[in-house]
This record gives C-alpha cells, structure tokens and sequence, in this order.
C-alpha cells in the first residue's frame, strides 16, 4: 500500500480571497480502481480583513474636563500593532501617539 502525501499552499488566487467560511472536501479513486473515497472539513474560516475597533468613549462633539477612552478591539491583534493617536485639531502636526500592550 504506497501512501501519498502533499500539500497545497495557497487556496486562493494571488489577488487574494474575500472573507467566507468555506468546506473543504480531497477525494481521489484508488489505482486499483475501488470506488472513489473523500473526506471534508466545514467551517473553515477565510479571515482576509481586520475588523473595525471601536471607540466608546469619549463620543465626538462633546466637550470634557477630563477625558477617559474606552474602545475594543473585535480581535487578537498582532503584537506591537495597536496605536493610538491624538492630534491637536488646530496643530496637526501636534500629535502624541500611544502605543498599546496587550
């Protein structure tokens, strides 16, 4: 009985693929001639955008003493990717940028 094995590196074109959630099923006849076999995985996740974060707090156009921010971030994100900016919006070349550990 000679086993083959293999892979395939990318399921995608090089332009790239769209989100989806997709199954994936490998069948092959033997070369005896037995009935053709297969197997499949479903719910495979084809993640190919990072989702928006959101910031609830403060909320634009309101006027505070002091200000606290609160956001989420829907995802894991890449280590050392995580930022935030505050800009003087009458000195946009005033900025002070955080950088965020999680």
């Amino acid at each position: 009985l000679d086993q083959v094995s293999g892979s395939v590196g990318q399921l995608c074109p090089a332009s790239g693929c769209d989100s989806r959630v997709v199954s994936i099923t490998l069948e092959y006849k033997d070369a005896l001639g037995n009935v053709e076999n297969s197997t499949s995985v479903s719910n495979v996740t084809i993640d190919t955008v990072t989702v928006k974060p959101l910031l609830t707090q403060p909320t634009s156009g309101q006027a505070y003493k002091q200000v606290s921010v609160t956001y989420k971030i829907p995802e894991r994100p890449s280590p050392g990717t995580v930022h935030m900016n505050l800009t003087d919006q009458n000195n946009a070349t005033n900025v002070v940028t955080l950088l965020m550990t999680h």
